[in-house]
């Protein structure tokens, strides 16, 4: 996904998307930057907050979307709020976005305790 195209087209900043997201800013820009991927959970919490029009312009081949979502050409959201995600997928959507977003701080904090193991052994 073209997140930093999207992201900026619609004026969000990155801590926006990371608040969304449930990582810090640095993953938003990671993201951005290709460094990281954009997980499935995440483009679905972009779909279901801005709505998948919103969102379709930005999708890169490989971004899965759920048939049920493009078929009805909107998010899947009770009573048509795309603030409050409260249908079954939705609150799946947030378990899985919460669990991706503890993943990418052990991630980070994985990668800080190998950097900081690197510099004492070069000392």
């Amino acid at each position: 996904m073209k997140l930093k195209q999207f992201r900026t087209d619609n004026n969000i900043a990155q801590g926006e998307l990371a608040k969304m997201f449930g990582c810090g800013q640095s993953n938003i820009s990671n993201i951005e930057s290709g460094v990281r991927g954009i997980t499935k959970a995440q483009v679905m919490l972009l779909v279901n907050k801005y709505g998948y029009e919103a969102v379709a312009p930005y999708l890169d081949d490989g971004d899965a979307i759920p048939a049920n979502v493009v078929s009805q050409n909107k998010a899947p959201v009770a009573n048509g709020d795309n603030n409050n995600i409260n249908t079954i997928d939705g609150s799946l959507v947030q378990v899985i976005n919460r669990q991706s977003g503890q993943i990418d701080r052990l991630i980070n904090q994985h990668e800080e305790l190998i950097s900081m193991l690197r510099q004492a052994m070069n000392k």
